[in-house]
């Protein structure tokens, strides 16, 4: 109904109203662009399961043209590269609400990453649907965020938070990096430090509406070398820690692509693990 009164009351900032999306469309597309800020066709298509090719590409030409969604093309070593779609400022504040804040700055600058974490979320749901599993909730980056003091000045910014069931319910935090292994460790372990305190004063209990879960953090890294390269400084890191030690996994491509298998690596241990594993619970 919230999004319903919004629709009908749309209007650009000058004052003209302008067409929007039906009802069912727009909330399709406010579920996919609060689980990401970037999809591509081939990934929106799963919001549309009864579309068949042209008629999505002519969904998302329409919704083009109402200035909801903006678009660049991807490069390509050969032909056109597909399209990848944001919403705009004007659309989200139609579809999201006035209270969630529009992208900042160019809509390209981040897409790889937004497109990664759009890959994980359809690797993860499909891997759930294959086990009879259930994607329980996912919170987008916005609704991850979490303040470490009553001032708001400094927060955890998880890319994603997410609830998932199976034999019982999980309750995960997503950091994806796609730094080359060139890069500094410096803000990687500046973020840890504010995770560290995160979980030592139990601020997930707040946030996600005092669940006893306590969150498993999982570090996503593009760059293998890199990610064990930073697991092995995090490890310095909570050595030194005096506060309970949250369990953190690390993995890289693989764990991209199949996020539930033994894939992610635990700070304290050499061999892989799952998600499901019964120690996680």
């Amino acid at each position: 109904m919230r999004l319903m009164r919004m629709i009908r009351r749309a209007v650009h900032d000058d004052g003209v109203r302008v067409a929007v999306p039906p009802a069912e469309e727009a909330t399709a597309l406010a579920r996919a662009f609060t689980i990401s800020l970037a999809w591509t066709r081939e990934q929106l298509a799963i919001w549309f399961p009864q579309d068949s090719v042209v008629t999505l590409c002519r969904r998302l030409q329409r919704n083009t043209d109402r200035g909801v969604l903006t678009r660049i093309r991807l490069p390509a070593t050969r032909g056109s590269g597909q399209y990848v779609y944001f919403l705009s400022p004007w659309g989200s504040r139609v579809l999201l609400g006035p209270a969630v804040t529009p992208p900042r700055g160019a809509p390209g600058r981040d897409i790889y990453h937004s497109l990664g974490i759009t890959n994980f979320y359809l690797a993860l749901t499909a891997a759930l649907r294959a086990i009879d599993g259930e994607m329980i909730q996912w919170w987008g980056q916005a609704g991850a965020a979490c303040p470490l003091g009553a001032a708001g000045g400094t927060y955890v910014n998880p890319d994603a938070a997410f609830l998932i069931g199976h034999r019982w319910e999980q309750l995960c935090l997503l950091e994806y990096d796609r730094a080359p292994n060139s890069a500094g460790a410096t803000q990687w372990l500046n973020k840890i430090s504010r995770y560290l305190r995160y979980y030592s004063d139990r601020l997930y209990r707040v946030q996600f509406g005092g669940t006893p879960l306590r969150p498993i953090l999982l570090c996503l890294f593009a760059d293998e070398d890199r990610g064990q390269r930073l697991l092995e400084r995090t490890r310095q890191v909570l050595a030194h820690s005096r506060t309970p030690r949250p369990t953190i996994l690390f993995g890289a491509s693989t764990a991209a692509n199949q996020p539930l298998g033994q894939v992610w690596r635990a700070l304290d241990s050499e061999s892989q693990c799952s998600l499901l594993d019964d120690a996680l619970q």
